[in-house]
């Protein structure tokens, strides 16, 4: 096989968007139940507005493929924009190991990282948490009796990979990466409680966020813009039942996410968070958080990643507010050689999207899918239709 890593795929007028979320396939894909989706009116200024046309003029091809080595896919983390995704799997003895699925290399099998780099003796890369636009990855390492985590940086076209700072603790993790050479990590302290840092590569330096982090699954980090600087989500340890949301920013420090039960899962360049908050019926509905909430309440799920223009990805469907939520189903290109099986066993299982294509208006999308004969990764581009 050919390891030669394309980023032919971005367009010219250079997409960057920054997001990701870890999710066991096993808990997302056992029992899962169809759910209705609603064209909604959101509880914002878009509300009142005149009902789209049914459908935009675009479809999503389908592309399946699976983990290396025969090994099941167990989670998606990240995808940049071209397309490139990073995540883990469980290998034929259980042990878990981080891969990158790039379609320009191999459409139909996703590469294990330690073919590409080699850890420190002792050590494997253990899992892949984040990829930026420039093919650098960060994530976990552990020795073979997974009694320890320690964060990594691996440059995907040298294969050079180097460890991150552990502030002291045998348990740390990469979580996410810009393209301004800021890496997010965490990390557990003595006393089992956990921290955060933000590292800049170009200056070597470090700032630990003095945070007690509720879990690493909602750690986000953007790109410095004109706006603002770097800017980091996370769930605070508050000891509530979920945390409580903040928004981090360099210089500035922390801001609280409103809402109750709110969760964030993802933030854009223009520091827009996305996420779920429970709505006053009970359920848990997408938010959107730039400077005040915006609750999404007719679509019951989270938003689980938020591009630059602000659209969100649920399990099942995409929001744009041109559109409101749109089923992913009824997007797929029934042309395509695979989207009858496709659209027979798609349940809930999209986690990832990138920043839209300026010819068809939506980014590319990547999940989890239970097949007969096992656990499959796809990847939808949109077309024109």
């Amino acid at each position: 096989m050919n390891n030669t890593f394309s980023r032919g795929r971005v367009p010219a007028d250079s997409r960057i968007s920054r997001f990701s979320r870890q999710v066991a396939l096993g808990l997302l894909l056992a029992g899962a139940t169809v759910l209705a989706i609603s064209w909604i009116a959101i509880e914002s200024a878009h509300a009142g507005k005149p009902k789209p046309p049914p459908l935009p003029a675009m479809r999503y091809t389908v592309q399946f493929w699976q983990a290396p080595n025969g090994g099941r896919l167990y989670g998606f983390n990240d995808m940049n924009n071209h397309g490139q995704v990073v995540g883990l799997y469980l290998d034929a003895n259980g042990s878990k190991r981080g891969f990158v699925y790039d379609p320009a290399v191999d459409p139909d099998t996703a590469i294990d990282l330690n073919t590409i780099a080699a850890a420190p003796a002792g050590w494997r890369i253990r899992a892949a948490l984040a990829i930026n636009d420039d093919g650098m990855i960060v994530g976990s390492l552990s020795p073979s009796d997974d009694t320890q985590k320690l964060g990594f940086l691996l440059d995907l076209t040298t294969g050079t990979l180097v460890t991150l700072p552990n502030q002291g603790s045998s348990l740390s993790n990469g979580v996410d990466i810009n393209e301004s050479g800021d890496v997010l990590a965490n990390y557990t302290r003595a006393d089992g409680s956990h921290g955060a840092y933000v590292y800049n590569l170009p200056n070597d330096s470090l700032v630990d966020l003095n945070v007690n982090v509720f879990n690493y699954d909602g750690m986000r980090m953007n790109n410095p813009t004109s706006a603002h600087d770097t800017q980091v989500t996370l769930q605070e340890d508050d000891g509530s039942a979920y945390g409580m949301p903040v928004r981090w920013t360099r210089g500035q420090g922390f801001e609280t996410i409103p809402g109750k039960g709110t969760q964030a899962h993802a933030i854009n360049d223009a520091g827009s968070v996305g996420g779920g908050t429970i709505y006053k019926n009970g359920g848990t509905v997408p938010f959107r958080y730039t400077t005040s909430l915006e609750v999404f309440s007719n679509y019951t799920e989270s938003a689980w990643d938020i591009n630059s223009s602000g659209d969100l990805l649920g399990g099942h469907a995409v929001y744009q507010d041109a559109w409101g939520f749109l089923s992913i189903t009824s997007l797929i290109d029934t042309t395509d050689p695979d989207a009858p099986e496709f659209l027979a066993y798609f349940v809930n299982g999209a986690m990832q999207m990138n920043d839209r294509l300026p010819a068809v208006g939506f980014g590319e999308i990547v999940g989890g899918i239970q097949l007969p004969d096992g656990v499959y990764g796809f990847l939808l581009t949109p077309v024109p239709h």
